[in-house]
């Protein structure tokens, strides 16, 4: 126990020694007190009265009767001396006990009190001034609950003095007792129970003590312990935690009372566990050992965080201390410096580590790699060794720019142990290190980017060729691109369309109801669609157009609009129509043939559609009665198997099969049919074409091979090729009706004509050559090529046979023009990026930024490297990028497009407002590949916004100032109007000329009212509505023309006015607007004149310069309350009922001052005074002239 504890343990004793003894003493002595009066009752006490009666009546009747009272008295005299000695005594006693009990008490620094029953203070120690700041009189007979904190009072009362006036033990309690300057003190306070003979309480005994300082080193203590950045914990030899501060919680997750009274263990990471136990048992074997280790620690969230402790044991308490610190990010750190060195030799770049000689220190195994030496090798070697550029004269002039300038990045190219040039794209970045200068060097082999680039410009040569037309549109359809090629397709410039809707260039109409839904689902799915559409343009001219229509979203999937490419297919749906035409006449032509022509599914031989004859020739009622019937069971004779399998071997073989077959009608009537099948492919199924002619009268061998030539002729019309035959001589001997259309020229007039007489352009060209390859060689050829003359590109299939060649033609216009429109959209895109008046980017699915267009670096500030990567969030505001990513990656889960407005920091610091709209981007097969996002500059618009919210609530103020004005205009020019009308039909009923004359007065009154009323009505609208005209302000003669034009006005007389005019400037201004301020001021110091004083004055003090005049205004009338001065210069506000004001006095001169550019103060108190002070600006440099408002 501290000494100091135990020096006031036995001081309390010792006082309560002193105390008890004290009140024996006294108990002892008032036991003698009450011995003696009942002795002197006994004896009997004289009285004046009865002295003498006493004496006779007493008087001894003998010599033995006196004798023996007269023992008696002395025994008693005996008696009362000695009982007045012990009370001497023992009053003696008392006074030193007391003595010594004050002594002691008064020499102690502790407040020593006793309190009865109820804690009233019955004595305080003189310890209390030094303590508490209060004299023991002043506590005396006070309760001590009234100088407790409220915070500690329960607590003292159930731990304290309950207790001990229960009798159930002493008691120790801490708490806050108020200090007589009004702050608080920590007293430590012992109370124990008075008892007394009869072991009853009869009142308390405290000892207080300050503990203010060990208080305020105990917060300290527990402030270290609490909120240090360190995780602090005690916990026993078991692992069970004693105690934890704050760091468990914003550390690991964990509150405190999560913590305390739970084992260690339950927060290590199970593999930990071991070590941890191992370290306290050895601790608990080794007391004077402190250990520093490192252990995972689990988070309240499941990731768990490195934590390094040392743990310190405390033998005595049988506790370990523990103090941990949060080393998670350096090791995170380690692991990154781990991984970058691990990336630095991995890595897909050669790196290189270089001295300022040139020699190379070190290099990465990419390197080696790439330029083929080992790396024994490159150590031995130089700069100049290995790049052509750097020889030993130019390196001292590269290293000396280098230390210049840090770091930089430039094309070169390196030279392979073979001798092959590479060119190579450099980073140099220059750095010391222990007074060392090095050059860390990264080397990217760009030769497959060169190759790109020049790709690329290959690709932009061809997409500028492109003619098909190219149109953008924003969300709400108007357009916001028009191509060159657009200007050419519909006769419309861009300055025409831009920014216009779209129906400003054509209307169009869906060529199948069914491609708009079709359009919406694509867009949706695939971001791009494709369709056919009729439109109808500006000039009413129609044309048809097929249309590739690609979504257009931000970075954030957002959609921004539609980018349309148009193809011209007007001619190719002409053709289409005529193609629809020519396959009428065929249906007509099918269906009106002599033959009966069948259709017949390949795999089952069932009939699927057949043509009138066919109907006609086996006798059927309907195409349907036809449909499903099996072809041979119609045949006279069946077919055995074997005939049907030569006839499809026939067919495979040569093409077709044909015979001469005898039918049996449905009605079961004979024919001979000359039947011919052959394999026809529609779409991606093949079907049997049967064409069965009636041959039943014509069976003569002439007319068979009639028949058979009509067949061959039929086949070869029946292609969709263009096909013709020559001769040796190169002379047409067949010309397909499908050569006549893709040539334009009448076979009639071909036949046995020289084809290069008739093609003299092909002469020498591919075509020319080809066709002497196979015929000369014998030999099969395929191949593309090109007609100018026809304008057609066709796929060319070339056969030799006995007699010359058969050839094959086939339109490929169609591919060929979806390969070049292919080619020049990808290169139109990257034109139209690069031009774009907006920033464009694009990122991979996960954010990581891959290109962007000029626009954008230029808003941002940043080079095309710098906004790579994760570069682009460095241009977003540090208060918006949490969220624009945020919205970005649940949009981009979603799938869905982002719009936001947000902040870019440009990076001279500037800051501008963009529109950011991001798209995802599929694949063909659905496949998320990444984002496009455009980035749009709206700051001046936001700017525009702002300017003009804030003209809207000007304009709201306005219109309230207004309705408001209105309203008290009609009210004040009613009341006067309502007041005479009142005093007009008294007039109408009185007789008395005198009264009659009063009420006229009254009347007259009224009228002035309203004339002031309107003229202060007329002077705000001039005010408002006029021009300031500048002239020079005369104001001596300005306040004495007002003064004077309102000496009608009562009292005015008893007013006396000063003017004081200071500066050497001349003061130009509005006269007339000067005029109505200052009347204003001189007609309000007349009305409220303060008539109870002898003197009634305004002080004009006027002070100019060159720059403004400044007009203070002090008159000492009766003054404005302070609680109406904020509103004097509102509209119709009157400070008091009795005021016969417009109202409008104060408005009109705060609204003139202020349009003049000026300024009003006021200062006033009640019964002494108002002070105004007007600042308006000096026009002098503007004079004269007018000035618009």
């Amino acid at each position: 126990m501290p000494q100091k504890q135990l020096t006031l343990e036995l001081l309390t004793a010792e006082i309560k020694r002193l105390h008890q003894e004290n009140q024996l003493l006294q108990q002892e002595l008032l036991i003698q007190k009450t011995q003696t009066q009942l002795l002197q009752k006994q004896i009997g006490a004289p009285t004046p009265e009865s002295s003498q009666q006493a004496y006779l009546t007493n008087l001894p009747s003998g010599p033995e009767e006196q004798s023996n009272r007269n023992e008696e008295m002395n025994a008693i005299e005996e008696e009362l001396r000695q009982s007045l000695e012990h009370t001497l005594e023992l009053n003696e006693k008392i006074a030193t006990s007391e003595a010594q009990y004050r002594l002691i008490s008064e020499s102690m620094r502790d407040m020593i009190c006793l309190h009865d029953l109820e804690g009233i203070y019955t004595y305080v120690t003189p310890s209390s001034k030094n303590l508490v700041g209060y004299e023991p009189e002043e506590l005396l007979g006070k309760n001590p609950y009234d100088y407790f904190h409220p915070e500690d009072i329960e607590k003292i009362r159930v731990t304290s003095h309950n207790k001990t006036r229960q009798g159930l033990a002493d008691t120790i309690v801490e708490y806050r007792f108020r200090h007589k300057k009004g702050h608080y003190v920590w007293l430590e306070t012992v109370t124990e129970a008075l008892r007394n003979e009869n072991n009853e309480i009869y009142g308390l005994h405290t000892a207080s003590r300050d503990i203010s300082q060990r208080k305020q080193v105990e917060k300290e203590r527990d402030n270290f312990f609490n909120y240090s950045i360190d995780i602090l914990t005690i916990i026993d030899y078991e692992g069970k935690i004693i105690r934890a501060n704050f760091a468990w919680e914003y550390i690991l997750g964990f509150p405190v009372k999560e913590t305390e009274g739970n084992f260690i263990y339950d927060f290590i990471h199970p593999e930990d566990v071991n070590k941890t136990l191992a370290i306290l048992s050895q601790h608990k074997q080794e007391a004077d050992v402190t250990i520093d280790f490192e252990t995972r620690y689990l988070c309240k969230d499941g990731n768990y965080r490195w934590v390094s402790w040392n743990y310190v044991p405390f033998p005595s308490e049988n506790l370990v201390y523990g103090f941990g610190r949060d080393i998670t990010q350096l090791k995170l750190s380690e692991e990154a410096a781990r991984l970058a060195q691990f990336s630095i030799d991995h890595a897909s770049d050669s790196v290189f580590w270089i001295g300022p000689d040139a020699s190379i220190l070190r290099v990465n195994k990419t390197a080696c790699l790439l330029l083929g030496y080992t790396e024994e090798e490159m150590l031995r070697m130089k700069v100049a060794d290995t790049d052509p550029n750097y020889s030993e004269e130019v390196w001292p002039e590269h290293w000396q720019e280098l230390r210049e300038k840090k770091n930089m990045i430039f094309e070169s190219a390196h030279r392979t142990k073979d001798g092959t040039i590479r060119p190579t794209e450099v980073s140099v970045n220059y750095f010391q290190y222990n007074g060392k200068e090095y050059n860390f060097a990264f080397a990217r082999d760009i030769t497959e980017r060169k190759q790109a680039e020049e790709r690329l410009q290959f690709n932009s040569l061809i997409l500028s060729r492109v003619n098909d037309a190219i149109v953008g549109v924003d969300q709400q359809y108007n357009i916001n691109y028009w191509s060159e090629s657009a200007e050419r397709q519909y006769g419309l410039s861009a300055a025409d369309v831009l920014e216009k809707p779209l129906s400003t260039a054509y209307t169009f109409e869906w060529l199948h109801p069914e491609d708009e839904q079709h359009m919406a689902t694509s867009l949706a799915q695939k971001g791009y669609c494709k369709f056919e559409v009729r439109q109808t343009l500006y000039n009413g001219k129609k044309l048809f157009a097929e249309m590739v229509v690609q979504q257009m979203t931000d970075l954030f999937g957002k959609n921004m609009g539609l980018f349309a490419i148009i193809h011209d297919i007007t001619e190719r749906k002409q053709a289409e129509q005529q193609l629809l035409e020519r396959e009428t006449m065929l249906e007509i032509i099918f269906n009106e043939s002599t033959d009966a022509l069948f259709l017949v599914e390949s795999e089952s031989g069932k009939i699927i559609k057949c043509n009138n004859k066919a109907i006609e020739f086996f006798e059927a009622d309907s195409e349907e009665e036809l449909k499903g019937k099996f072809g041979p069971s119609f045949h006279k004779h069946p077919f055995t198997e074997q005939h049907m399998q030569d006839k499809v071997e026939t067919i495979l073989r040569e093409g077709e099969w044909s015979s001469e077959i005898e039918y049996i009608s449905l009605k079961g009537n004979e024919f001979w049919g000359a039947i011919k099948v052959k394999y026809i492919n529609i779409v991606e199924s093949q079907y049997q074409l049967v064409r069965i002619a009636d041959i039943t009268s014509r069976k003569q061998a002439q007319a068979d091979l009639l028949r058979y030539a009509q067949r061959s002729i039929n086949i070869l019309e029946s292609v969709t090729d263009a096909m013709f035959t020559v001769d040796h001589n190169w002379c047409f001997t067949y010309f397909n009706k499908e050569a006549e259309i893709m040539t334009k020229m009448n076979r009639s007039e071909l036949l046995q004509k020289n084809m290069w007489n008739i093609f003299s352009d092909a002469l020498g060209a591919d075509f020319f050559e080809q066709c002497h390859l196979a015929l000369s060689q014998h030999t099969d050829v395929h191949f593309e090529g090109y007609s100018p003359p026809l304008q057609l590109w066709f796929e060319a299939h070339i056969y030799p046979f006995e007699e010359g060649l058969s050839i094959y033609l086939r339109n490929i216009n169609e591919r060929k023009a979806s390969e070049k429109a292919i080619l020049e959209s990808e290169e139109k895109f990257r034109t139209l990026t690069i031009q774009s008046p907006v920033g464009i980017l694009t990122t991979t699915p996960d954010g990581f930024c891959t290109w962007t267009n000029p626009r954008l670096q230029e808003i941002a500030g940043y080079t095309f490297e710098e906004s790579l990567g994760d570069g682009w969030a460095g241009f977003i505001h540090q208060d918006d990028v949490e969220r624009i990513v945020e919205e970005w990656k649940n949009n981009a889960q979603s799938g869905l497009s982002t719009v936001s407005e947000y902040r870019f920091v440009h990076k001279n610091g500037n800051i501008r407002w963009v529109r950011g709209t991001t798209n995802p981007v599929l694949s063909d097969t659905g496949e998320h590949i990444g984002h496009v996002g455009t980035v749009e500059d709206i700051t001046e618009r936001r700017e525009a916004e702002e300017k003009l919210r804030s003209a809207l609530e000007e304009l709201k103020k306005r219109n309230h100032e207004l309705d408001n004005y209105v309203y008290k205009v009609s009210h004040d020019l009613r009341a006067p109007l309502t007041s005479i009308m009142g005093l007009v039909n008294l007039i109408k009923i009185e007789t008395d000329p005198n009264t009659i004359r009063h009420y006229i007065d009254l009347i007259e009154n009224r009228v002035i009212k309203s004339d002031q009323f309107i003229h202060s009505i007329l002077s705000h609208s001039k005010i408002l509505n006029s021009q300031v005209q500048i002239n020079r302000v005369d104001f001596q003669s300005i306040i004495l023309d007002s003064f004077d034009q309102l000496k009608y006005m009562p009292h005015s007389d008893r007013l006396q006015v000063h003017i004081l005019i200071q500066g050497p400037a001349e003061f130009w201004s509005d006269v007339f607007r000067i005029d109505i301020i200052l009347k204003n001021f001189i007609s309000n110091a007349i009305k409220y004149m303060n008539l109870l004083q002898q003197e009634n004055f305004v002080h004009f003090n006027i002070s100019i310069t060159q720059k403004e005049g400044i007009i203070e205004i002090k008159d000492n009338g009766l003054g404005i309350d302070k609680q109406y001065q904020p509103k004097i210069f509102d509209m119709f506000f009157r400070a008091t009922e009795k005021a016969d004001g417009s109202g409008l006095g104060l408005y009109i001169v705060k609204q003139t001052i202020e349009r003049m550019g000026g300024s009003i103060h006021i200062e006033s108190e009640i019964g002494q005074g108002t002070t105004f002070t007007i600042t308006l600006p000096n026009l002098i440099q503007k004079k004269p002239g007018v000035i618009g408002q």
